[in-house]
């Protein structure tokens, strides 16, 4: 791949697209984003609906490879209503990108789709690998259909890599945007079992993998988006308090008072996938330090 190629980014305003979307524009390459906000006057923007069949083809056109980030938050209240946003806007997304690209003969070279560790058991004991069985919750098959939308590209020749990411850890945005405050003045808030395996991932190691994808054509199908640097919660939050103070306070947050706000929810922040890296690392992919992720 070169610069100068065009590249289609979904989900224009999540951190993950914006952040790639700047490092993509610096290395060299033509951007497009779509966005599901109307009225946001953006160079090389469009506005899309795949309900109302709304598409700019011609800026289709123009693109060799497509990164499908957009998804409505999973942490929204998991109503009936929200359910079907959250399967729309990842699914039928998905779905709709497909068809026009099949019924214009729009050869994408790369489909980069999103999808989550959450496709797994939440309960397993062991590390899960991207070819072992999947799970049968909610959130899995939710995953499960996403991936397997992406999977159409492979009709039109595309090669398809599904991101199965983790919790994005981004001081700017995000999980650690809303704990920092805390640690700062010496807190450490724990949710669910401080023992349970927490997968992460550095938000700037998700773009740099992103990047090798589409650098590498012998890179296709699922990864795992999760640091080698393998830690329960509680060890997670120690670490990173440690950065701003050396004496803080753990504070464990009620299980019960979580279910009562979450509902179902709760399975999301207590939950016990472990995942396995060796597949990422394979690529000759290197990791970020926990510390280069606070000080960068």
């Amino acid at each position: 791949m070169s610069p100068k190629e065009t590249i289609l980014i979904t989900g224009e305003n999540g951190a993950l697209a914006k952040k790639l979307k700047n490092k993509l524009i610096n290395l060299g390459y033509n951007i497009i984003t779509y966005t599901s906000q109307k009225n946001l006057f953006k160079k090389n923007c469009y506005y899309w609906n795949f309900k109302e069949n709304i598409i700019d083809v011609e800026s289709l056109k123009k693109c060799e490879h497509i990164i499908h980030l957009s998804g409505y938050s999973i942490i929204k209240p998991w109503t009936k209503k929200n359910k079907k946003i959250m399967f729309d806007s990842r699914v039928k997304t998905s779905d709709f990108l497909f068809e026009n690209c099949f019924k214009n003969n729009i050869n994408i070279k790369t489909f980069i789709s999103a999808s989550a560790i959450g496709i797994y058991n939440d309960d397993s004991e062991i590390e899960m690998c991207e070819d072992d069985e999947l799970g049968n919750s909610w959130l899995s098959n939710l995953a499960q259909q996403w991936e397997s939308s992406s999977h159409k590209f492979n009709k039109i020749g595309s090669r398809v890599v599904n991101l199965r990411i983790s919790l994005l850890i981004d001081k700017d945005s995000g999980f650690l945007k809303k704990m920092l405050p805390l640690f700062k003045i010496g807190i450490v808030p724990l949710i669910g079992n401080k023992n349970n395996r927490f997968e992460y991932i550095d938000i700037d190691d998700a773009v740099n993998f992103c990047i090798k994808c589409l650098k590498n054509i012998t890179i296709k199908g699922p990864y795992n988006l999760a640091t080698n640097k393998k830690s329960t919660q509680i060890a997670f939050m120690k670490k990173i308090a440690d950065l701003y103070n050396k004496r803080f306070l753990i504070i464990k947050i009620p299980e019960i008072i979580m279910k009562v706000i979450l509902g179902k929810r709760f399975k999301i922040i207590n939950s016990n996938i472990k995942v396995s890296s060796k597949k990422i690392i394979e690529t000759g992919f290197k990791f970020q330090e926990i510390t280069n992720i606070i000080n960068k």
